[in-house]
């Protein structure tokens, strides 16, 4: 019996927008129903970014392309898995690209108290959210107050712990950093 495909390369780069681009391509696909990248930053947690189908069966190769629009920022693995029809998967060694962050990104106090103001220094911002770690969206509203300045009052019913404030950058790169509410 074939295997699901012969895969041919995997592999990645960053772009010049400060995306991160993946290329895989196989020389032939059986029973394959789709493909899922996955990517991580501690080669142990992945995070699925997408599935896309795969030829089902193909004798000639096939080149498959997928751009993270909003990369992590350092280090991060792609992990490529192909699922057969009977949904079995085989994972294949993921390729490491480092996205190079080019805005300065300051967050002060950190930590921050209930109530407090807290201080995002960064350039062209997009958009700012704040979650907790299982990922939950916290209702919070970030002021420009200088150019590059943002402020913002921590609501006063949030649990201490670890959060995580996420900016998008006009040209889509996303910086992360996470601050400890007390």
């Amino acid at each position: 019996m074939p295997t699901p495909i012969s895969l041919i390369y995997f592999k990645g780069e960053e772009t010049t927008t400060q995306t991160a681009k993946l290329y895989w391509k196989t020389a032939t696909e059986y029973q394959n129903d789709y493909f899922e990248l996955a990517r991580t930053q501690d080669l142990q947690a992945y995070e699925i970014l997408t599935t896309i189908k795969g030829q089902e069966n193909a004798t000639t190769e096939q080149l498959y392309i997928f751009e993270d629009t909003f990369p992590l920022q350092g280090v991060t693995y792609y992990r490529l898995c192909q699922v057969d029809l009977d949904q079995q998967r085989v994972c294949y060694r993921p390729v490491a690209i480092a996205i190079t962050p080019t805005k300065v990104l300051q967050v002060f106090p950190n930590p921050v108290q209930r109530s407090q103001k807290i201080t995002l220094v960064a350039e062209d911002v997009a958009q700012i959210r704040l979650h907790d770690m299982a990922g939950n969206a916290i209702a919070i509203e970030f002021t420009p107050y200088l150019s590059n300045y943002w402020e913002a009052i921590i609501p006063d019913n949030l649990t201490v712990g670890l959060y995580v404030l996420q900016i998008w950058q006009k040209n889509d790169a996303k910086l992360e950093v996470k601050i400890r509410i007390e």
